[in-house]
Order: structure tokens, then C-alpha cells, then sequence
């Protein structure tokens, strides 16, 4: 399976071409956004209607910069686009499951609340991907001059159920950086995007 992962593009309309251009190019099976695509919300469905047409599964959840109904209405209005926060989806044997917002937090009690009942629908046979907005606590993804100001929840959840992979975004200055935690790869993505091979 071929990903073109993305993360806050903020509506610009140079790295929207750029998505756009490296889909046709590289004709990857799936597309993921960790959230972002939008500046709080400015032409989001005009975005959302230019990726549809790329004829790719899209799957999205929110970032700090669009609400969670924002994305659940693209889901509704465009048949590629799929709402991954708070929610699982299977595809090509592979279990992805999204949740975005926020980005400021160390703790989340919804998260920690909600990957209880998730952990109940993993299956071993079927390798999860975990898509956030934020990055997860302690790693080269999170670390700022004043330190680590990712999640911790996000960073518990990882040790226990070891995901192959987590796609997130959030801290620019990080873009394109990678880490591990034990055997999970950790990839921020960054505004161009980038291809990965499962």
C-alpha cells in the first residue's frame, strides 16, 4: 500500500497544486491529512472539493484550525473524502484510526476515554495506522527549544498497542522529522507531503 500523507497546508493554494501534482505522479493508493488543510476554516470546502476530484480515498480529521463538524460535513458532501476523527477504517487489510484537534494539550481525557473501547475493535491480524493532529510526548516530533509539548495520552496509547505507524502534524518547525517508539515508526509528513511504502 502507497500513502501520500499531508499536514498543515493551511490553505495554501501552492502546496494544494503540490498534493495535487504529486498524487498524478506517484498514484498512491490512499491520502491521508492530519489535519490543517484549512486557516481556520477559509475556502475548506473549495480545498476539499479540489482533492475529491482526485478520485483517491482522502482520509482527514481536524486540526486546530478547522472544527470537527467542518470535517464530518466534507465527509457527507464528497464521496472520496472520508472523516477518520474519533473513528476507525479499514483498508487494504490495514486498520487506520484518526484523532485530531487540539495540538496544545500534554493530556487528553477524551482520547484516553475513547482508545479504550477502540483497543476492544483492534485485531492482530489487521496492522493499525494512527492518525493524529497532534504530535505524541518525548520524541523528535514534539521537541521545541522550550522542550516537549506533545501528548502524553497520545504517547501512553502507542507503548500499548504498538501501531506499525502514526502520521502527525501540528509542529511546523518538526515537518518531515521521524522517530520510533519501541517498534512504531513515528513520521510528521510535513506541508509537501511524502510517500510512504506499507
Amino acid at each position: 500500500m502507497k500513502i501520500l500523507a499531508f499536514t498543515d497546508i493551511h490553505g495554501n493554494e501552492k502546496l494544494i497544486d503540490n498534493i495535487i501534482d504529486k498524487t498524478k505522479k506517484e498514484n498512491p493508493d490512499i491520502l491521508v491529512c492530519c489535519g490543517d488543510l484549512s486557516y481556520f476554516g477559509d475556502n475548506i470546502t473549495n480545498i476539499a472539493k479540489r482533492l475529491n476530484e482526485l478520485s483517491k480515498p482522502i482520509l482527514m480529521i481536524p486540526g486546530n484550525h478547522e472544527t470537527e463538524d467542518q470535517i464530518k460535513r466534507l465527509g457527507k458532501k464528497y464521496t472520496n473524502i472520508i472523516n477518520l476523527h474519533k473513528g476507525l477504517f479499514e483498508f487494504n487489510n490495514h486498520l487506520f484510526f484518526g484523532y485530531g484537534g487540539g495540538g496544545f494539550a500534554t493530556r487528553d481525557k477524551e482520547f484516553e476515554t475513547l482508545t479504550k473501547r477502540v483497543e476492544r475493535d483492534l485485531r492482530a491480524d489487521k496492522p493499525l495506522i494512527l492518525v493524529l493532529h497532534g504530535p505524541p510526548h518525548k520524541t523528535r516530533l514534539d521537541k521545541l527549544s522550550m522542550g516537549h509539548v506533545g501528548n502524553k495520552s497520545y504517547r501512553v496509547f502507542i507503548e500499548a498497542v504498538s501501531p506499525i505507524l502514526v502520521l502527525s502534524g501540528h509542529i511546523h518547525e518538526n515537518e518531515k522529522q521521524q522517530d520510533k517508539i519501541k517498534n512504531t515508526v513515528l513520521i510528521n509528513p510535513g506541508r509537501e507531503g511524502c510517500i510512504i511504502e506499507m
